[in-house]
């Protein structure tokens, strides 16, 4: 069985030009009117009907929180990205984007986490044991006291 394909999240800080899509999806972006506002997830979609990927806002460069990448991968469905634009910093967007996945499901069905591929540049093992600290403590802070 083949491997389902990533999908690309594009990082596109606000007021960017979009150079780095497709005539077509630059006309969806500004269809839906996307400028890279902070946050802002939007789908791409393919020519088949199905989904190419996502263009995600990263706001204005003078106040950007490093670990924004993060309000991607909450928001993102279950599967595996690789992301690509203007993202900064690898290993901070590749902090940001595991630390935003987090779910505390201990209590229900758990549900897959969106996975990031290996960003080149990135100190993965960093980012690996600072997730793994900082979900141990979520879970901690999350579970009643009398569990």
């Amino acid at each position: 069985m083949a491997q389902p394909k990533s999908l690309p999240l594009i990082c596109v800080p606000e007021g960017s030009t979009l150079s780095t899509v497709s005539k077509a999806h630059h006309r969806w972006a500004q269809a839906n009117n996307f400028t890279g506002q902070r946050g802002r997830l939007l789908a791409l979609p393919a020519s088949d009907g199905g989904l190419s990927g996502y263009l995600f806002g990263l706001g204005p460069m003078a106040d950007r929180p490093k670990l924004v990448v993060g309000l991607a991968s909450a928001a993102l469905d279950p599967g595996s990205y690789v992301l690509e634009g203007d993202f900064g910093d690898p290993t901070l967007a590749g902090l940001g984007f595991r630390l935003g996945a987090y779910r505390f499901d201990a209590y229900r069905e758990p549900k897959a986490p969106p996975v990031l591929d290996v960003l080149p540049g990135a100190d993965m093992a960093e980012v690996d044991r600072l997730t793994d600290a900082a979900f141990l403590a979520r879970d901690l802070v999350n579970t009643p006291a009398h569990d």
